[in-house]
């Protein structure tokens, strides 16, 4: 087969996985629910893990009108979650705001950290699902706060950026977990939606607010 015809292959395979988390997200069928999926507030107290991968629709931000831009439908790794002005307020990282090549980049750093880890623990790197997701916070969130307070070295060198808060009010889908060997296909597939500018726009605003604050420490996130 030429080389071509692969990847229009597999771009057709991502578009097909991709519509059908979109699908999923958005329906509220039994059917279509996913073990890991987050509904309602107490789903949130139950199934969300942290540092663990989820997507969502979010097309209208608390601050919609002020902001230079946003995305309507993030790919992040929750943080915490706190009480804000109009409820819950989730805080995460939106790998969305890293440019496409350091994302996919990114995403390979941490399974490269996950399945080493999966390794000295005895489980399987190769079947991630079985590691419990205890161990892939662990892993994931001391890498993630080692790069957003040194800033840089990374290929999500742009993490400090990447920092969002969403309320759980205006979320319109479900929050859709991704399975962490899935991770490197939703990196690709799963793109943003931003608003107000466009993708090319929007990376360079965030490597210029890099390029100001570079070097400074900033305090822990995990």
């Amino acid at each position: 087969m030429a080389i071509k015809e692969l990847e229009e292959n597999a771009i057709k395979k991502g578009v097909k996985w991709l519509f059908s988390k979109i699908k999923k997200a958005v329906s509220n069928k039994k059917e279509d629910d996913d073990k890991g999926d987050i509904k309602t507030g107490k789903d949130v107290q139950k199934k969300m893990r942290m540092f663990n991968m989820y997507t969502l629709v979010y097309t209208d931000p608390k601050y919609k009108k002020e902001l230079n831009f946003y995305d309507a439908m993030p790919l992040i790794f929750p943080i915490d979650i706190k009480q804000g002005l109009e409820g819950p307020l989730l805080r995460a990282l939106n790998i969305h705001y890293l440019s496409p090549a350091n994302r996919v980049k990114f995403i390979k750093e941490l399974e490269a950290i996950v399945r080493k880890a999966a390794e000295r623990h005895k489980y399987d790197p190769d079947n991630l699902e079985d590691y419990p997701h205890q161990n892939i916070t662990k892993a994931v969130g001391r890498y993630m706060d080692k790069v957003y307070r040194s800033g840089g070295g990374s290929a999500g060198s742009h993490i400090r950026q990447a920092f969002r808060s969403y309320f759980f009010g205006r979320i319109k889908s479900k929050i859709k977990k991704i399975p962490i060997d899935e991770w490197e296909n939703a990196s690709k597939v799963v793109l943003p939606v931003f608003r107000k500018q466009t993708a090319s726009q929007v990376y360079k605003e965030i490597a210029k607010e890099y390029q100001k604050y570079k070097g400074n420490y900033r305090s822990s996130i995990y």
